[in-house]
């Protein structure tokens, strides 16, 4: 395991991970709960998620942007698409909606424009 995935697992354990119980989206429940955002919205995790999914997207044949769906899923697709920049194959970001907006330009996702 590399270096960068062990030390996200750290993150992950130390940040994301608590033994409590839960309700689940699903209606379960679960002696256990996963917030993921708790390590992905720090700078080091940030960086560590970025790095790691751009390597990869990296070993597609063909990848033109990187999109997450509202709310947990935008700073990953960010993260990646900063990665990609740095490496100099630029991915833009999409964010995609779960509802459609009721004002303004009524789009479901953004950073369409971006897109060849």
């Amino acid at each position: 395991m590399s270096d960068r995935r062990q030390r996200l697992l750290e993150l992950l354990r130390e940040l994301s991970f608590a033994r409590k119980k839960v309700i689940l989206a699903s209606g379960r429940e679960s002696d256990f709960f996963i917030d993921c955002k708790q390590t992905v919205l720090t700078a080091e995790g940030h960086a560590l998620v970025g790095e790691l999914m751009f390597d990869l997207l990296s070993e597609l044949p063909e990848c033109d942007a990187v999109g997450g769906v509202e709310l947990g899923g935008c700073p990953l697709a960010s993260a990646v698409s900063l990665v990609s920049h740095q490496r100099g194959h630029d991915l833009p970001a999409l964010y995609i909606r779960k509802q459609r907006k009721d004002h303004g330009s009524a789009k479901m996702v953004e950073g369409d424009k971006a897109l060849k």
